[in-house]
């Protein structure tokens, strides 16, 4: 069967995402579409820098519904209520209607290895061209 879309057999998800500045998280919404069969998905954010937190009058954006209809499992870690952070776990959690377990670890559990002179790492350069 074809999906027409790059990631169509993906199950397991693994992304590291380490930010040297201010982005739309929300916006790995559109790279999660590309996966329609993905079962477990993990998050890893690190914020070595500043890290705006979500205010409780800010409105938080909703994409229009996209359920995620085999998403079982969904682990994050380096939780820190940042406003995109928000934004992309309340849509997850809303569009997956077989989720079965939600982890949210707050802690920096990953250090800043391998990062590149340019403070840039893969992941966020993949990331950038995704968006």
């Amino acid at each position: 069967m074809h999906h027409g879309c790059e990631f169509s057999q993906m199950r397991y998800l693994q992304l590291r995402l380490v930010y040297v500045e201010e982005f739309d998280t929300l916006s790995l919404i559109s790279f999660m579409r590309c996966a329609p069969f993905i079962q477990k998905l993990e998050l890893q954010f690190c914020f070595p820098g500043y890290v705006r937190l979500a205010q409780e009058l800010e409105p938080i954006r909703k994409l229009p519904e996209h359920p995620f209809n085999n998403l079982k499992s969904l682990h994050v870690t380096g939780f820190k209520a940042c406003i995109g952070q928000v934004e992309l776990l309340s849509h997850m959690v809303e569009n997956a209607p077989a989720l079965e377990v939600l982890s949210i670890d707050n802690s920096d559990k990953y250090s800043l290895e391998g990062r590149e002179k340019n403070g840039k790492t893969g992941v966020d350069l993949v990331h950038r061209i995704v968006s």
